[in-house]
């Protein structure tokens, strides 16, 4: 019995190394890079983008029952900050978004390069330059085969900065409204987070079949490890 285990585990150790031990090490690796890059600071351009304001009791607003008069009908208003200026986001009933500057009540209607700009660097915590400005009319090429930073969105604006991150900020065409924010490190982490959960399409399935298929194959590997560790480890010697 003791003979038929030990070969058993051998031969299924063998074997399912070859199969998911390059999935284990993506794994091992990915739990790595998780643990050490700073999700927050790098990730998430923490460090780049400067902080919404939060609004208080000497704000000065413009009167939000006359942008509502002068805009309805709204499905929504909200007050937002983006760099270190509140707006006003209004949804009107199609869905539609408009950024209007909460200070005097003008709208930020298709902005150009250079308002462009002036919104970047109001975001932007740095000094270094700006490298471009950009239209992005089709959805970016995927860096590493399968990775997308704006998941196939494309008609809109990319300002991209000359710093170590290569940080980029996208913004709506229509509004001027900041979207998000991102970089080579998030592309590197996207890219072990996707081989660390095996999707390689949306990047958020937690339950995919390989991930399904391969998860309990991994778990044999383990096992049978421990039984042969155990075996070396613990058999009496021959004499």
């Amino acid at each position: 019995m003791k003979l038929f285990l030990r070969r058993t585990a051998q031969w299924l150790h063998k074997w399912l190394a070859l199969i998911v031990g390059i999935q284990v090490v993506a794994w091992v690796l990915g739990g790595l890079v998780f643990a050490l890059l700073p999700f927050e600071a790098w990730v998430k351009s923490g460090d780049m983008v400067r902080k919404a304001p939060k609004p208080t009791a000497e704000t000065a607003l413009y009167p939000l029952a006359e942008i509502a008069a002068r805009h309805a009908p709204l499905r929504s208003i909200e007050l937002v900050g983006q760099g270190r200026t509140f707006y006003y986001r209004l949804t009107d009933a199609a869905g539609n978004k408009l950024l209007v500057d909460a200070a005097n009540g003008q709208p930020l209607v298709k902005p150009d390069e250079a308002r462009l700009r002036e919104l970047a660097r109001d975001i932007y915590i740095g000094d270094a330059p700006i490298a471009s400005v950009r239209w992005i009319d089709q959805p970016l090429p995927r860096s590493f085969g399968f990775v997308d930073e704006l998941h196939g969105k494309s008609q809109l604006w990319q300002v991209n900065f000359a710093d170590r991150f290569n940080t980029r900020f996208y913004f709506s065409p229509e509004s001027g409204e900041f979207l998000r924010a991102r970089n080579d490190t998030w592309v590197w982490y996207d890219f072990f987070w996707r081989l660390h959960i095996m999707d390689y399409s949306g990047g958020d399935d937690f339950n995919n079949i390989l991930l399904r298929l391969l998860t309990p194959l991994a778990m044999v590997l383990v096992v049978s490890g421990v039984v042969l560790l155990f075996f070396s480890r613990f058999r009496k010697p021959k004499l």
